[in-house]
């Protein structure tokens, strides 16, 4: 027992001699691949071995901390630190030029996207960094003959799912299933889209494609102004089919004593009236209901339409107008397309602006916009370097019309006559793209 007393006691001294001949020294710093939501880091600093007996390390003349073996860990963000570390015998100090940069997380916009066959779409991916990134994207599909990637770009090749991976190098990842179909078509102005059919989809076709126009508007957040252009650009560009113009029969419930009409030229729900079981939900009709593309008998005769003759069930100009509003997540009522004295109408929504050749190349309003004149109501879905897309119905059906504003003699500025920005009536603008 003594024998084992005296070789515990030999080997304090020679620690403590080695502590004492041997310098206190910093081996490595080392920073973890973690950085939090505060943008910090931990960096763990080590010395030498030897010199562990009661060593203490601080920064920036910080609080005094005990070492965990040989080593001292802070948790630290960017900036210049002086490191401390001191024992029995002499303490010593080491400045760190800390820079904290990287990719804290990654995701992409939806867990589940629809593509069309043939379409090709870029994802957007939502990346949460600090400093400077210089990590390359990986990108990955588990299904390449359904839907290929590269550098975040997909296109649907077949009919089929597959799950898109986007990771980085240090392991941040996010998965999205993207669900190839043969119901919608690339997003593409067509002007000789025929008028959908009756009954044409069955139950089953029509819940998938409520399905993406749910998943497309939910990804963009609803009462956003990218919900707006999804919602308007799915009926117009999306659909294979076109949506026909239809007078509402009847008139607007703010105007007397005329009908109320639900389904009959405006659809006053979540989805598309394209299935006879959406007609269960259907609370004041006049001579239908019908849903789109079905005959009913029309009670107008304006443009040459034939009083008490049937045409294919659609939408009129402030139908398709307040549909998309409602499917984006804003209830604006049963209102019309006038400028009415005393009245509510879609025109007293947002600010209204003079459409004139000054303001239409001021760069002052956006795609999601109103655009209108006194009796027609329209949406902006797009704009590039010469050309206004705009989404309305007329008598043509729900379509995309497109414009030049660079021509001061274009039929932009015969037609319509005034812009209403709706920048404080979203609820944020959420990820957009001027043209699709």
């Amino acid at each position: 027992m003594e024998k084992r007393k005296v070789f515990i006691i030999l080997i304090i001294i020679i620690f403590l001699l080695l502590s004492l001949f041997i310098p206190c020294e910093i081996t490595d710093i080392k920073f973890g691949e973690e950085i939090s939501d505060k943008n910090t880091q931990i960096m763990t600093v080590k010395f030498n071995k030897y010199n562990v007996f009661n060593t203490k390390c601080r920064i920036n003349n910080g609080k005094w901390k005990n070492a965990k073996g040989n080593k001292c860990i802070f948790e630290v963000k960017t900036g210049k630190y002086n490191i401390e570390i001191k024992n029995l015998f002499r303490t010593i100090n080491h400045t760190e030029e800390v820079k904290i940069s990287g990719i804290k997380s990654i995701k992409l916009e939806s867990k589940k996207m629809y593509l069309a066959l043939d379409e090709t779409i870029k994802l957007n991916t939502i990346i949460d960094s600090v400093g400077k990134i210089d990590e390359t994207l990986i990108w990955e599909s588990s299904n390449p003959d359904v839907v290929s990637v590269k550098d975040g770009v997909v296109t649907g090749l077949k009919v089929g799912e597959s799950n898109i991976t986007v990771k980085t190098i240090k392991n941040k990842s996010y998965k999205t299933k993207i669900i190839v179909t043969d119901l919608i078509r690339p997003m593409a102005i067509d002007t000789n889209k025929k008028v959908i059919p009756c009954n044409k989809y069955t139950k089953e076709e029509v819940e998938i494609l409520e399905d993406i126009l749910r998943t497309r508007i939910g990804a963009k957040g609803e009462k956003t102004r990218a919900a707006m252009l999804e919602t308007m650009r799915f009926l117009t560009l999306s659909l294979e089919y076109k949506i026909p113009y239809f007078f509402e029969n009847g008139r607007l419930n703010t105007y007397g004593n005329m009908h109320y009409v639900d389904g009959e030229g405006r659809y006053y729900k979540k989805g598309l009236y394209l299935h006879e079981s959406k007609k269960e939900d259907i609370v004041a009709s006049f001579v239908g209901p019908a849903i789109w593309g079905c005959p009913l008998t029309n009670y107008d005769t304006s443009y040459g339409w034939g009083f008490g003759v049937k045409y294919p069930n659609g939408l009129d100009c402030s139908g398709f107008v307040s549909w998309v509003f409602y499917n984006a997540g804003f209830d604006i009522g049963d209102i019309g397309s006038g400028i009415t004295e005393g009245a509510e109408d879609i025109s007293d929504i947002g600010v209204m602006h003079e459409l004139t050749y000054e303001y239409a190349n001021s760069g002052s309003y956006k795609v999601g916009d109103i655009i209108a004149r006194d009796g027609h109501t329209a949406l902006i879905a797009g704009k590039d370097d010469e050309y206004i897309y705009i989404a309305e119905s007329l008598l043509k059906g729900a379509v995309m019309e497109k414009f030049s504003y660079k021509d001061r003699n274009s039929k932009l500025y015969k037609l319509y006559g005034y812009i209403n920005t709706l920048d404080e009536f979203y609820e944020g603008d959420g990820l957009y793209n001027d043209m699709w």
